[in-house]
C-alpha cells in the first residue's frame, strides 16, 4: 500500500487512483477461524488508519460468504457480489458491504466510526 501511495503525486493522480482492500465481515462478526478473524480485524484497522492521511481514495470491500474456488460452500454468487461492489463504487461508498448478514450493515458502520474517531484523536499527522 505504501509503495502505491508514493505514486500519488499530482492532482490527476489524486482524482483517478484508488486502493480497494478486500476485508471481511469478520471485522465485526465472529469467524470460524480465530486467525482469520484477527487478520481481517487487523487489516481493517490498518486501512482505517491509513485513510486519515491518504492522498487518494481507499475503499474497503466488506464481503460476506460468496462462492469461489477458495470457498465452494459460499452462499452468494461471485457475479452478484461483483455487481454489488460496482454499484457501491458508483455511489462513491468508501465502505462497500456485500453480505446476507443484516447485523454487518448495522455493526460495521458503528465500529468504523468509533475506530476512525479513536485514530483521529490519538494519531499524529504525518
Amino acid at each position: 500500500m505504501e509503495l502505491f501511495l508514493a505514486t500519488v503525486k499530482t492532482n490527476r493522480h489524486i482524482a483517478t487512483k484508488e486502493i480497494w482492500v478486500n476485508t471481511s465481515e469478520a471485522e465485526v462478526n465472529p469467524a470460524f477461524s480465530p486467525l482469520y478473524e484477527l487478520s481481517k480485524r487487523t487489516l481493517g484497522d490498518v486501512v482505517t488508519l491509513k485513510r486519515l492521511d491518504s492522498p487518494c481514495v481507499i475503499r474497503k470491500l466488506i464481503l460476506g460468504p460468496f462462492k469461489s474456488k477458495l470457498n465452494p460452500v459460499g452462499i452468494m454468487s461471485a457475479a452478484w457480489v461483483a455487481r454489488q461492489v460496482v454499484k457501491g463504487v458508483k455511489r462513491d461508498s468508501r465502505n462497500i458491504i456485500v453480505t446476507i448478514n443484516p447485523i454487518t450493515f448495522i455493526a460495521f458502520p458503528i465500529k468504523e466510526f468509533f475506530v476512525s474517531l479513536y485514530f483521529r484523536c490519538f494519531s499524529k499527522k504525518s
